[in-house]
Order: C-alpha cells, then structure tokens, then sequence
C-alpha cells in the first residue's frame, strides 16, 4: 500500500532517496513476480477443472489470453509456470521464473539449476539452449514449420519480414547477410553503420542480383508508373503514383526508376479512365552513359569508395530539378550509394567536389518541384 501511494505522488517520490526508490523499484518487481506465480497456481487449479474446455476455449492458453486480455508471450509463460510449479525458484522477477522453468524443461539437474542463480537472464537462457536435445524428429518438424512472410502496409510504403528457418539454413541466410553487409562501402556520414540497417540493404542486394545485371556489371531495368492526376498535381508526385502491381511511390522512388532504365508513364483520369500514355524513354541513353563509365574507369566516383557492383549514371543535379543530361552532369556511382544513401537517405551530390572525389551532402530543406 505504501508503494501504491508513493506511486501515485510524484511529490513523495521527489522526497525519497535515490537508494529508497532503487528498493521499491526491485520490490516491485519481485512482487510482480509473485503475483504471477499465484496467477499460475490458480491457473493450473483451473486447467485441471477443465474449465478452459467448459468454456469453449480449444487450449488453456486460449482461455488464459482471453480472460486476461495479456498477450501471447505473457500467456504462455503463465502457462509455462503453471505446468511446472515444481521448478519455480519461488522468488526474482516474472522473466528469470520462466527461464529457471525452460532450463528445468531442457533436463537441468538440481545443481545445475542451483547454479544458474548466478546467472544472469540470458546466460540462463543460453544454458538452457545448450542442454536441450535436438532430435532427428525436432530437426523435421522446424524443417516442416519453415516460412518466409512479406507482410506490407496498407499502402505498401513499407514492408516488414519475418519468418523462421531450421538452423542450419538460419545460420546460411545469417552468414550471407553478413558477409554482404560488411561488403557494402563505408557509410558517407556514419548513418548507416547498424548492423540491421546493413543487412537489410543486403538483402536488398542479393535480391536484385538475382534479376537482370548488364555484360558491364551494370544494372538497367524499368518500369511503368501509374499517375492519379487529381492526387498527383497538387501534391507534386508526393501522392497518386503507384507502380504497376506494386506499391504507392514517391518522388524519390520515381528518381530512381529515371535512373535504373526505361519508365512508361500512364496518366488517369478521375474516373480511372487513361489520359495520356508516356512513350518509354531512356532518360540516359546507353551509348552515353557506357561513354561515362568508361570515362570514371568503371567504378563508383564516391571519395574513398572504389566498388563496382551494380554501376549506375546518377544525375548530379537531379533530372526531376533541371539538371541536364549530359556528360559534366553525370557521374558514376555504385549500388550502395545510390540506392541506400542517395535515394533511401536523400543525400545528394556536393557539385564543388571533383569529378573523382565525389562528395555527398544531407539534404536538410526541401526539394523544388519538378
């Protein structure tokens, strides 16, 4: 009740002193603790009734999830302890309960488990990994649970992915990922230097190395692009583009669609009906921009980068701003800073820096219409 009070009164609180509030802090852990272990108790009282069934519920962790309103980690642990009240350490917090349970279930003897109290949470976690037996019959069913899932948002703007994977293939994507993450070129001002970011982007990368590449490791493509004029004029290109059977773009996926090749552009009307179609066209023809790697030596112009993989001719003022298509405004760059720091982080070229020595620049204001 003190606790309870103290909590509700920032003015007490301001009051304690730093080592009072560190107890309650770790009191109030441990009590949660409790109370979960008595929630178990109860719960496994409950599944022996069979109430959960009484009720309609296909499994305890149904019943439980829906009369707690808690989520399906919270459920399951609860579970978890109430079908193993018997290796409830009795005291510490809910996460360290549940890990001492899952040790016990990998076949911990009691010293064992006596001595992971001098673990923390993930070292109990990991002993607990490296006991549990992994059979033949374990192996085909993850292999059978496998699953990739690309699940989009309602506009396709973003994607998420999850999925899961045997071990053996896990550790092969974990180590390709890797491997062409650390590839990628040093990050142009340190933005992208997390580890996740990286092995996104190379995904990104082994992904599109398995379409089209050109003889000169150089990549080309295209697309056709369907505009909404109503939503696409008064928001210039921010609103109303969409590729076919794909995604909603923006303008700078449209700038990078000019860059990567072809682009077919069908303009429609408000009631859906096609106003204008758009030829395709080139915005670099081939000759010119063969003619402007040749000139930079086939290799990205970015200052301390020398990669050639997946060469691009990049605009350096951008085509949607004027800029000229024409050798003194191209330049050669590679995948990595042109998708990842030029189109997915906005930056863009510093036009003092030499032709060899090219720099990047974060754009911190907007963009002039096209």
């Amino acid at each position: 009740m003190e606790q309870q009070l103290l909590v509700r009164s920032n003015d007490q609180i301001g009051s304690l002193p730093t080592d009072r509030i560190e107890e309650m802090l770790v009191d109030m852990e441990n009590v949660v603790g409790d109370v979960r272990s008595a929630q178990a108790v109860l719960l496994s009282e409950l599944d022996a009734r069979k109430v959960p069934q009484g009720d309609g519920a296909r499994s305890i962790n149904e019943w439980a999830k829906g009369r707690l309103d808690v989520s399906d980690d919270t459920t399951s642990d609860l579970v978890r302890l109430a079908r193993n009240l018997h290796h409830d350490p009795g005291e510490g917090s809910v996460d360290r309960r549940v890990a001492t349970v899952k040790l016990a279930e990998a076949g911990a003897s009691e010293q064992e488990l006596e001595r992971s109290g001098g673990f923390d949470i993930a070292g109990v976690r990991r002993f607990a990994a490296q006991l549990r037996r992994f059979t033949r019959t374990d192996h085909e069913e993850a292999f059978k649970s496998r699953y990739l899932c690309l699940q989009p948002s309602l506009d396709e703007g973003t994607w998420r992915i999850h999925g899961q994977l045997v071990g053996a293939d896990g550790k092969i994507v974990e180590d390709a990922l890797t491997e062409r993450g650390d590839s990628l070129p040093p990050d142009p001002d340190g933005m992208f230097g997390s580890i996740s970011a990286r092995k996104a982007d190379a995904l990104v990368s082994i992904c599109q190395d398995a379409g089209d590449v050109d003889s000169d490791n150089s990549s080309s493509g295209g697309a056709t692009i369907f505009v909404d004029a109503n939503q696409a004029a008064p928001t210039n290109g921010e609103a109303g583009v969409t590729i076919e059977s794909g995604p909603r773009v923006g303008v700078d996926a449209i700038e990078e669609i000019l860059c990567d090749g072809t682009l077919e552009v069908i303009v429609r009307a408000e009631d859906g009906t096609p106003m204008k179609y758009g030829r395709k066209t080139r915005v670099v023809p081939p000759k010119l921009r063969k003619a402007v790697m040749h000139r930079d030596g086939h290799a990205c112009t970015i200052d301390g980068c020398s990669s050639s993989y997946r060469l691009q001719v990049h605009h350096i003022i951008p085509y949607l701003e004027w800029g000229r298509t024409d050798p003194e405004n191209l330049t050669t760059v590679c995948w990595y800073h042109h998708h990842v720091a030029i189109h997915g982080a906005g930056m863009r070229f510093d036009p003092e820096s030499p032709p060899q020595r090219r720099r990047l620049l974060r754009s911190n204001h907007p963009r002039p219409p096209p």
